[in-house]
């Protein structure tokens, strides 16, 4: 098991989207994105589904290639969110008895994807 802050959280998610990079200091391999975004997925489907969208799961992270996003997922809702489209990674620290509630798991999605949304027109005005 393992514990972590929020601000840890999003330390680590700021790190993902920056391809293991932390303050100009490479934690993780570049070898372990080209791995894991990079190379086309070849395993067996999960068959899982996320609003409609695909999902993959590969090397301890979930993958929606449609909307260019991983996530992982903790115990009891924490969740970390890294949008390489629109560049932003975003936490969630939720307290939930069941963690496989789909509709929890959509729900935090539609306000990523919402969040990334208006990101994208922010950097278009």
């Amino acid at each position: 098991m393992v514990t972590i802050t929020l601000r840890d959280a999003a330390r680590f998610g700021q790190m993902m989207l920056e391809r293991g990079v932390f303050k100009g200091k490479r934690i993780i391999p570049e070898s372990y994105f080209q791995s894991t975004f990079d190379t086309p997925f070849t395993g067996h489907s999960t068959s899982y589904k996320i609003l409609g969208m695909e999902e993959e799961y590969k090397n301890q992270v979930w993958m929606i290639q449609d909307a260019n996003l991983m996530y992982t997922a903790g115990s009891f809702g924490q969740y970390i969110f890294v949008d390489y489209k629109n560049k932003f990674a975003v936490v969630f620290m939720a307290n939930w008895a069941n963690n496989s509630i789909q509709k929890n798991l959509d729900h935090m999605l539609r306000i990523v994807l919402s969040v990334g949304e208006h990101i994208a027109k922010k950097q278009k005005d």
